[in-house]
């Protein structure tokens, strides 16, 4: 199962070890054009549980500020 939410995707990952663990794949709003990807909570299911748990609590809905 993979999520989309912007330029965010919550990818789920092989890596042969018999786990498949997610992963959150990000366009850097710093460097045009380049993505990162890094592991997260592997409770995460959705971008939104990613985006709660980087905040501190994987059920608790929130959601950055755009700053202008």
């Amino acid at each position: 199962m993979m999520d989309r939410q912007g330029d965010y995707e919550l990818l789920r990952l092989d890596l042969g070890d018999g786990r498949v663990r997610p992963y959150l794949k990000m366009l850097n709003p710093s460097v045009a054009g380049m993505w990162h990807v890094e592991g997260v909570h592997p409770d995460c299911e959705t971008v939104q549980q990613v985006i709660n748990w980087r905040a501190g609590d994987i059920h608790q809905p929130w959601t950055p500020e755009v700053l202008t």
